[in-house]
């Protein structure tokens, strides 16, 4: 039983840092993808664009301030 115990917390530890790890490389991937796209082709659809990328940022920097403990 205790055994088990260990295992499952081993588990949930690491499923933390995948999740950690993964949304912080979607933190960075953002950051970046977000100043190369920077540059609108067209007004409205850059604007239709940049409101879903920040409403994503958003949820990301929401999980990701929560996952770190910040």
């Amino acid at each position: 039983i205790y055994l088990t115990i260990f295992i499952t917390t081993i588990l949930l530890d690491v499923q933390q840092c995948i999740d950690r790890l993964f949304f912080t490389l979607c933190h960075v991937t953002f950051i970046r993808y977000h100043h190369t796209c920077s540059i609108p082709t067209h007004s409205r659809d850059h604007r239709r664009v940049d409101s879903n990328q920040i409403s994503v940022y958003r949820l990301y920097q929401h999980r990701l301030f929560r996952f770190w403990g910040i």
